[in-house]
């Protein structure tokens, strides 16, 4: 049996969820980003005074890279606790 009542909750889960995919694909790229930056800055002779401008550079995209991850776990939370309560909205009395 369907409701049709609930079809425009069920529309909004299906675009929620496809949402968090996206975002969990992208904070797998971001993760990656990470990695290599990580990589790259170790890979470095710190001897030269070039590598130390770029090891300022190096920190100062981790640590924007940190900032990309927080912000999309918490717009993913976000996301997770809206459609939580379209489900406990769809489903109430």
């Amino acid at each position: 049996m369907t409701y049709p009542v609930l079809s425009p909750a069920f529309a909004h889960l299906h675009t929620i969820d496809a949402v968090l995919h996206a975002m969990a694909a992208l904070r797998d790229d971001v993760d990656d980003l990470a990695a290599a930056a990580t990589h790259a800055r170790d890979a470095v002779q710190w001897q030269a005074p070039s590598a130390r401008a770029f090891a300022t550079r190096a920190d100062g995209l981790e640590r924007m890279l940190r900032t990309v991850r927080s912000t999309l776990d918490q717009a993913a939370d976000d996301l997770r606790h809206a459609r939580y309560r379209i489900v406990a909205s769809a489903v109430a009395p």
